[in-house]
C-alpha cells in the first residue's frame, strides 16, 4: 500500500513541477518524503521483505505490458458519442433534464 502511495506522491509531484505549480510540488514532495521514511523504517522490522519482493516481481511483470513512453496513443477522430451531449428521460435523471444549481 505504501509503495503505491509513494508512486501516486511521486507523480503528483512531477505533475505539480511541471506545471509550475512549486508550492503544490513541495508539499508533494514532502508526503512523499514521508512515505518513503515509514517504508524504509517498516523493512528495517525485516517483516515486510518478502512483501517487497512481491511488489518487484509484480511491477516487473506489468512493466512490458504498458503503454511506452510518452503514455497512450490519443484517438485523432473523437467518436460521435463524446460530441454529444445526451440527455436522460425526465424520469430517470435525479432532477429531471434541469441542473441542480440554478
Amino acid at each position: 500500500m505504501f509503495v503505491s502511495f509513494l508512486a501516486g506522491l511521486a507523480a503528483m509531484a512531477r505533475f505539480s513541477l511541471r506545471d509550475r505549480r512549486r508550492g503544490l510540488a513541495a508539499v508533494n514532495l514532502a508526503a512523499a518524503a514521508a512515505v518513503a521514511f515509514t517504508l524504509l523504517v517498516n523493512l528495517a522490522r525485516g517483516y515486510p521483505q518478502l512483501s517487497m519482493a512481491a511488489t518487484a516481481v509484480i511491477a516487473a511483470a506489468c512493466t512490458p505490458c504498458g503503454p511506452g513512453p510518452g503514455g497512450p496513443r490519443a484517438s485523432s477522430k473523437p467518436s460521435a458519442t463524446s460530441m454529444t451531449r445526451r440527455r436522460l428521460p425526465a424520469s430517470a435523471a435525479p432532477y429531471g433534464n434541469r441542473s441542480p444549481v440554478s
